[in-house]
């Protein structure tokens, strides 16, 4: 017998058998869709922004040297279930260079909780931080 005539045979049987084992697949999908509680897939996600500058109480970024920090707090809309993950960017800022030529600024989110947290933003050196704004994202359940 030729093998050229045995292939389409060959193939056809591992095509019905592979359709089989995916609508299995799909029931198996489905039933766990169904199942479990949506809760499992959903995410909550907040997201705003901030600024801060020379007007700012506490602001000190513009003067002295060493480290300098400024403090902001975030409260969330809504409560997350839990700890969300929280990405804080900084989108601008003024500033004048040191000394060297470097402009030195950093930022942060800290004591993260359901409801809320804190933004720190901080500078060192003899940098002078004028102003900063930025954006940040939480993500959780």
């Amino acid at each position: 017998m030729c093998w050229a005539c045995l292939f389409p045979l060959i193939s056809n049987s591992f095509g019905h058998r592979f359709q089989g084992a995916m609508k299995h697949m799909r029931y198996v999908l489905l039933f766990l869709i169904f199942l479990l509680p949506p809760s499992l897939f959903s995410q909550a996600i907040q997201q705003g922004d901030f600024a801060a500058d020379l007007n700012s109480e506490g602001w000190t970024l513009d003067r002295g040297v060493g480290v300098r920090a400024h403090i902001l707090f975030v409260k969330f809309d809504n409560t997350f279930q839990a700890t969300p993950a929280v990405l804080v960017s900084l989108t601008g800022y003024e500033a004048f260079a040191d000394t060297t030529g470097s402009i030195r600024i950093s930022s942060r989110a800290e004591n993260i909780t359901s409801s809320g947290f804190v933004i720190k933003v901080w500078t060192w050196g003899s940098s002078r931080i004028n102003s900063v704004n930025g954006s940040w994202l939480a993500i959780g359940k």
